[in-house]
């Protein structure tokens, strides 16, 4: 792909930001976050929450996995997200880490995406916003193990 068509593929799809973390849990510091831009880069740390690492080093994304999350946006972002997926009668119990997704769009018609779930839940999720989920979830497995796993 010749750099002018892929700028301007790239402007042509969607402006945003997701984050993907996670608090509580037996340590109290989550099973992790990741930060992933449209500008094909992501951070991630081992912890999540109050220790979640703010200075993670960047991780360049492959175009294919680029388009995947463009798609993923794309699909997600249609109709509002439920502020939570969690059951009245599922309140977490047992230490188990909370995850909340956000996503933020950006330019013409900004929109912010905000959903919480307890560990084990992410079958209750909608799903577009269960391929989004795992789609992002292999991300952070991929870019802490591009580090050894360290937070």
């Amino acid at each position: 792909m010749t750099t002018t068509v892929l700028a301007i593929a790239i402007a042509l799809a969607l402006d945003f930001t997701i984050d993907l973390d996670s608090s509580g849990g037996w340590t109290n510091r989550g099973r992790g976050a990741i930060s992933i831009s449209s500008d094909g880069w992501m951070e991630a740390s081992a912890t999540g929450g109050l220790a979640r690492q703010r200075s993670a080093p960047r991780v360049p994304l492959s175009m294919a996995e680029i388009d995947a999350l463009q798609r993923a946006v794309a699909l997600a972002s249609r109709q509002p997200w439920p502020a939570t997926n969690s059951t009245a009668a599922d309140n977490g119990c047992c230490d188990r880490p909370q995850w909340t997704l956000r996503l933020q769009t950006r330019g013409s018609d900004s929109q912010v995406f905000v959903t919480t779930w307890y560990d084990g839940q992410e079958k209750d999720l909608r799903p577009e916003l269960a391929a989004l989920n795992d789609l992002i979830a292999g991300l952070l497995r991929r870019a802490l193990a591009s580090r050894g796993g360290k937070p």
